[in-house]
């Protein structure tokens, strides 16, 4: 469909959904991509996988709402592969209850969520 072959990657939220689509899209079309999501176990999951088919993943442990975590992932990154030329700004979260019955603290950890945006 296309070639990304030497681009690099970072994909928010990458270890579920839309999210997982998108890195293995990414990855299939030849990009090295970083999976950036609290969810280490699905992440390793995936990049496991990915590399068994020959495509590079590989997961970065971050929180999108805590931004020492976000510079770190952006740091590693930049560190290891010199550049990041794809930013996939995909982290988010449903609540689990209506939205007339969600605490104020499950609110605002919501939006702190789904409000968050990497930039560089």
């Amino acid at each position: 469909m296309f070639d990304l072959k030497g681009e690099i990657a970072i994909v928010t939220g990458g270890s579920k959904g839309i999210g997982k689509a998108i890195v293995y899209a990414l990855a299939v079309a030849g990009a090295t991509v970083v999976i950036a999501d609290i969810d280490e176990d699905n992440g390793k999951h995936i990049c496991n996988e990915l590399s068994g088919s020959g495509f590079q993943a590989e997961i970065v442990k971050t929180d999108v709402t805590d931004s020492k975590s976000v510079d770190s992932l952006v740091h590693y990154t930049v560190n290891k592969y010199g550049k990041v030329d794809i930013l996939v700004n995909n982290a988010g979260i449903l609540g689990d209850a209506p939205i007339t019955e969600i605490s104020d603290e499950d609110w605002d950890r919501l939006m702190r969520i789904n409000s968050a945006l990497l930039c560089f």
